[in-house]
């Protein structure tokens, strides 16, 4: 799971839903990210640091982002 992501929404009160829109995502999708199923495009990466007002720094927010191995 992506620790720093997912405190990141909840310090900000969000659904998994509102930044999947604000993304322009499917909530599976956005929810497979913050699982740390798969990774995401940099351009969503820097959406999403902007979204957090840059509280967080990136390499915070994209910490244990390799895609896991099946």
């Amino acid at each position: 799971m992506r620790i720093r992501l997912k405190e990141a929404r909840n310090k900000k009160a969000v659904t998994q839903k509102e930044i999947a829109l604000y993304l322009g995502m499917a909530v599976n999708s956005y929810q497979n990210i913050e699982y740390g199923i798969c990774g995401t495009i940099e351009a969503k990466w820097l959406k999403l640091f902007e979204y957090f007002d840059g509280e967080y720094p990136l390499h915070e927010l994209m910490k244990n982002t390799e895609r896991k191995e099946t």
